[in-house]
């Protein structure tokens, strides 16, 4: 019974650390996604400000981006100082805390957005600027779309 007990409980543990292992492999490549999706944002945003466009949508749309550029480089952050503490701690220690999970919720979330905005941004474009030589803000800022 004991046999079967220390087998069922190691299977199970197996199956746990393999699952973590994965999920940290995986949280390198979705921040990496995050720092490239946060530097086209940058570029994004500085265009906006070189515009100072006054159409109200595009300022939505602008501060939409703002708020999620702004929690895209707080995960990176949070993820690159757990990394860099846990790089100096032992192996099992961030075991019980499960932060891995937290910032790939974070990371789910901030996913979720961006396609909402997208969406959004599709459902209701952003109209032509007012100067008639211009075909709308975002081309005359050399803005790429979500």
């Amino acid at each position: 019974m004991t046999e079967a007990s220390t087998a069922y409980f190691l299977n199970k543990f197996d199956k746990f650390v393999t699952a973590e292992v994965k999920l940290r492999g995986a949280l390198d490549e979705r921040i990496n996604e995050l720092k490239s999706e946060h530097e086209l944002i940058t570029e994004v945003l500085k265009g906006a400000d070189a515009l100072r466009e006054q159409d109200s949508q595009f300022r939505v749309w602008i501060k939409q981006l703002r708020n999620i550029y702004q929690d895209i480089a707080s995960v990176v952050d949070m993820y690159t100082h757990r990394k860099t503490h846990k790089n100096a701690a032992p192996w099992y220690s961030g075991l019980p805390r499960m932060k891995s999970h937290d910032i790939s919720d974070k990371i789910d979330d901030i996913e979720k957005k961006l396609k909402r905005i997208k969406e959004k941004k599709e459902r209701y474009p952003v109209s032509s600027s007012p100067h008639p030589a211009s075909t709308s803000a975002e081309h005359q800022a050399g803005i790429a779309p979500l």
